[in-house]
């Protein structure tokens, strides 16, 4: 008997029924455009290296057990908002950066404040078409 059947026998089927999608061999996700999560959820130790601050510094500053901690430090503990939440205001920062490593969320702070200059008319004229240092030269249509 095949490791997929059933143990009680149909005499009625003409051999080994599946039904696509219940009886799919493939572990996981049956919607193929999910990916596998990470390892790690969010970039605690990266935000705290980036701040000089330890995995020690959670259970002095923020009043967490030793075990939240640590399981948070090495990404045992799923976080939720509230602790996004407080981490993001002990530290200082948006709760969404900690989605993220230090870099990129500086790269988007800047990117962002760009964005925000270029609409108050702040640093427009690094956009505009540089200006002709002569006068354009009027073509007759023919080649000199």
């Amino acid at each position: 008997m095949a490791s997929d059947s059933s143990p009680f026998p149909n005499h009625f089927a003409s051999g080994p029924g599946r039904i696509s999608g219940n009886d799919d061999l493939a572990r996981g996700s049956q919607n193929s455009n999910m990916t596998q999560a990470e390892d790690h959820d969010w970039h605690l130790q990266a935000w705290l290296g980036h701040f000089n601050k330890r995995q020690a510094t959670l259970t002095s500053e923020l009043g967490w057990s030793k075990a939240k901690a640590n399981d948070s430090w090495h990404g045992r503990q799923r976080y939720n908002r509230d602790t996004i939440n407080e981490v993001a205001s002990w530290l200082g920062i948006e709760p969404y950066e900690l989605l993220l490593p230090p870099k990129e969320a500086f790269a988007l702070r800047g990117l962002r404040q760009n964005a925000e200059d270029i609409v108050a008319g702040q640093h427009a004229d690094r956009f505009l078409p540089a200006q002709p240092t002569a006068p354009a030269r009027r073509r007759t249509g023919t080649y000199e």
